[in-house]
């Protein structure tokens, strides 16, 4: 009898040949091949889950494709990666996956891409295509979503300053926490008349986003002595407020903390009369 072993197989042959009769003489055909065909059906192949969130800083990722049992034949597995994850966001590219016969498993591995865009969470959608030498079960649709880790935000150091009329100006630095989409603006306004800013503005661009740009302050000179009666060491304040413009939604308009500066006056109020002898 032929035995049954269980496996998937191609078609196997073996061939059985008379030799050294005794008490007879050989036929001119002394050997027979036999072709045993596999009666057994192809293993299902599948993933072993088919839903996972990772963080965007959470680098490797492995899926797993199993077979239902061991297979005597080499499955290949076609794969598609869609979603709404571009690119950018992972290494996983559309290709074949291979079983080799006699393993029951293989796994996909590839990385998450750790932008520092604050953008919505993304998904990947990895789909199992039709097989060879095995069935396509169920699920073949795996969905890894990338938990993003970014803010926007604009961040502003230090936001106090001291100055003195007539003295040396001071300085604060500007940078973005976040890569922008597209060119941020930042406009500075000092509309108490109490400061001089310069630049009167900042860019920031996909490009310089992170490295900081600085702010020179210094406090008006005026003619005005802004201290109460009787206390001349009394200074008074300063306001510089930050505006933001941007095509990029996550920094258009958004928050941008205010700079305060504390001024020393040189003024003294007075009244000169001179000659004062006539």
């Amino acid at each position: 009898p032929v035995l049954r072993d269980g496996l998937n197989e191609a078609p196997e042959l073996f061939t059985i040949t008379l030799s050294e009769a005794r008490n007879a003489v050989l036929d001119a055909v002394t050997s027979v091949s036999v072709t045993i065909l596999d009666s057994n059906a192809p293993p299902v192949v599948r993933f072993t889950g088919d839903v996972r969130s990772v963080p965007e800083g959470g680098n490797s990722v492995a899926l797993t494709i199993q077979l239902s049992e061991v297979s005597a034949l080499d499955v290949t597995v076609p794969f598609v990666v869609q979603g709404s994850a571009e690119q950018a966001d992972h290494t996983l590219r559309a290709g074949t996956a291979i079983i080799p016969a006699g393993q029951t498993s293989v796994r996909l591995r590839f990385s998450i891409v750790n932008d520092r865009i604050d953008e919505e969470d993304e998904r990947i959608e990895v789909r199992l295509r039709t097989p060879t030498n095995a069935q396509l079960g169920a699920p073949s649709l795996y969905t890894i979503t990338i938990g993003d880790d970014d803010t926007a935000a604009v961040i502003v150091d230090p936001i106090a300053l001291r100055l003195a009329e007539g003295g040396a100006a001071a300085s604060y630095g500007v940078r973005l926490d976040s890569q922008p989409l597209f060119p941020v603006t930042i406009a500075l306004q000092t509309a108490d008349g109490q400061l001089q800013t310069s630049p009167a503005s900042l860019t920031f661009t996909a490009e310089n986003w992170a490295s900081e740009q600085r702010v020179s302050v210094s406090a008006v000179d005026d003619l005005v002595d802004e201290t109460p009666p009787g206390n001349n060491s009394a200074t008074h304040v300063g306001l510089i407020a930050h505006s933001a413009a941007s095509l990029d939604p996550r920094y258009e308009r958004i928050t941008v903390a205010p700079v305060t500066a504390t001024i020393t006056d040189n003024d003294t109020a007075g009244i000169f009369v001179d000659p004062i002898s006539l």
